[in-house]
């Protein structure tokens, strides 16, 4: 899982932005599996801020929430916290675009 995360972070400098998102997911389902839950933490956070830097402002926060509540599991709270800044900031984001829309 390491070495997918790996993997995604370099397609994302690389500009390959489709094979990033997938070896995100990858890295995020094989920690997951193996019940790694702190790698599988950063995973999420990691493709939060890929979807975030793509403008996919939505699926960065599903990302970001998904990272939020394994963090929470692992009891790492000053990660939390910070996630929690992000996720509000987000959501601010997004209500900002949905109001222009209509």
């Amino acid at each position: 899982h390491k070495l997918e995360l790996l993997y995604a972070e370099l397609f994302f400098l690389d500009g390959h932005m489709i094979h990033a998102a997938k070896a995100y997911d990858k890295a995020i389902t094989l920690a997951g599996s193996h019940r790694f839950i702190n790698d599988q933490a950063l995973a999420c956070e990691r493709a939060g801020i890929f979807h975030q830097e793509s403008g996919n402002f939505s699926a960065s926060l599903e990302y970001y929430s998904m990272s939020h509540k394994c963090y929470m599991k692992w009891g790492a709270r000053a990660k939390t916290d910070h996630l929690e800044a992000l996720i509000e900031e987000l959501q601010s984001l997004l209500s900002q675009e949905m109001n222009l829309k209509d």
